[in-house]
């Protein structure tokens, strides 16, 4: 758990909040980032384990799903990343 962070469903840790904003920022015309843990990481100053560890609590909470893709060659890539509706209604404050 992250330092002060507050416990409770809804609640969200900063950290969590950046990668949500991150994929507000970089989503492309479907809704969706394609972005590696490692970049995520890089980016927020954060471990992959972290991010990883992050990742799965959005996806858990049904606020973010992921996508696989894969590459011409048929080799599995980073995923992409989509936010979905719930994440709209439970924190409007991201998209002010």
């Amino acid at each position: 758990m992250e330092a002060g962070r507050k416990k409770g469903p809804n609640h969200l840790t900063s950290t969590q909040r950046r990668i949500l904003a991150l994929i507000v920022e970089r989503q492309s015309d479907n809704g969706a980032v394609a972005l590696t843990k490692r970049e995520i990481a890089e980016y927020l100053h954060k471990s992959e384990k972290t991010v990883d560890r992050l990742v799965a609590d959005l996806r858990h909470r049904k606020l973010i799903s992921s996508v696989p893709r894969f590459s011409n060659a048929g080799g599995q890539v980073a995923n992409a990343y989509k936010l979905t509706a719930a994440v709209r209604k439970k924190y409007p404050v991201l998209f002010e």
